[in-house]
């Protein structure tokens, strides 16, 4: 019938009346029970087999059936797992690092984010995405922030007979569309090749998508000795660490270590400082400067100088002769007697006519323009612009 009866005592640990013997007898003999409290005997062959069972397990016989011990064998091992799920060994645990979250707007909080960590430097590709924009891109913006970097690329490309073409507002758009991460190291490995660093990862193409300054970080970025940035839009700041056995991998970096005091910013600051020593390199090397023979320009993070050679008129009443205008801040036209003598146009940035002046020196003509934001410009005209 798909069943057994144990036989050892462990299974059978009262010796009980047998059931009735299945000889064939006279229906009306019946086994007399052993004592009051036990119930009435019944003819076997009046019994179906679920009566049978039941007729011996009241008698104290233990009868186990195979889907009665796979019952009994998982229900001991839930209990089990109950019992020690307090002590039990936990399951492998997913390594993670934290890094700091800093918005350009000084209004929202600094956050400390996490994420698991890998078997390089994730967050270049992690936080593309969080870049990513579909706004339509300014001309002049791309002009203006590529113009740098094209600069320093066209000298490599000339010193060896190539030629590089300014990318369009469209192009960049669609290839940044997905959002692209740059890393910019505020500290860098030693140069064993081994060690920690800082890195500050932004949006590539944040200024070219006109993202507000982001005072913080680029405060952070000065505290670690590199001055003269400027950094459009959320930044996030991570630490990595580089060994010959595991690779490079992220480490933890928080809050409090944002401090231009932190340890680290400290080490880094002294490091481009002896750097910059060592190369010759002076505060201000970040600053352009130029001189077209009939002008010379020059530069702080807050305003130019522009010097018109041998500009002032000859005779009386010199300077009520000479006017000066700013346009919308977007350009400077200097007249002498009427006659045009210099017209800067487009310039590089935006001034402020109010607060831009001008004045004589023996023959030369000397404007003062204060920048509408405070930035290092890479040439004194916008690309493209006329002198």
């Amino acid at each position: 019938q798909g069943h057994s009866l144990g036989s050892s005592p462990e299974t059978l640990p009262h010796r009980r009346p047998s059931p009735p013997p299945r000889s064939p007898r006279p229906a009306s003999l019946a086994m007399a029970p052993a004592d009051d409290a036990a119930p009435p005997a019944v003819a076997e062959e009046e019994m179906d087999e679920a009566s049978r069972i039941s007729y011996l397990r009241q008698r104290g016989v233990e009868i186990e059936f195979p889907e009665d011990r796979v019952a009994a064998s998982k229900a001991k091992a839930e209990a089990k797992d109950a019992a020690s799920a307090g002590s039990a060994a936990p399951a492998a645990k997913v390594e993670t690092f934290s890094f700091t979250y800093v918005p350009a707007d000084v209004n929202e909080p600094v956050k400390v984010l996490t994420a698991e960590v890998g078997t390089c430097d994730v967050l270049k590709d992690l936080l593309a995405p969080t870049f990513a924009s579909d706004e339509n891109m300014d001309a002049d913006t791309v002009s203006r922030e590529t113009a740098g970097r094209l600069k320093n690329m066209m000298i490599s490309a000339n010193a060896g007979g190539g030629h590089i073409k300014a990318p369009s507002a469209e192009e960049v758009q669609r290839q940044a569309a997905g959002g692209v991460t740059e890393a910019y190291p505020l500290s860098r490995y030693p140069s064993s090749g081994e060690g920690q660093c800082v890195r500050m990862y932004i949006d590539e193409v944040g200024a070219l998508r006109g993202r507000p300054r982001n005072k913080r970080a680029e405060d952070l970025a000065t505290g670690a000795g590199l001055t003269g940035l400027s950094i459009h839009g959320d930044a996030y700041i991570g630490r990595c660490r580089r060994s010959q056995a595991a690779g490079e991998r992220n480490m933890d970096f928080g809050r409090e270590e944002l401090s231009a005091s932190s340890a680290w910013a400290q080490e880094a600051r002294a490091e481009h400082t002896r750097q910059a020593v060592e190369e010759g390199h002076g505060s201000d090397e970040h600053l352009a400067k130029g001189d077209e023979g009939a002008f010379a320009w020059t530069q702080t993070d807050v305003d130019l100088e522009v010097r018109l050679r041998s500009a002032v008129p000859d005779g009386s009443n010199a300077k009520k002769r000479i006017g000066v205008s700013y346009g919308k801040g977007d350009k400077v036209i200097v007249k002498v007697d009427g006659n045009t003598v210099l017209e800067l146009a487009p310039l590089f940035a935006k001034v402020v006519p109010d607060d831009c002046s001008w004045s004589i020196d023996k023959d030369d003509i000397v404007l003062t323009l204060t920048k509408a934001e405070e930035r290092p410009w890479t040439e004194l005209l916008l690309p493209g612009g006329a002198k």
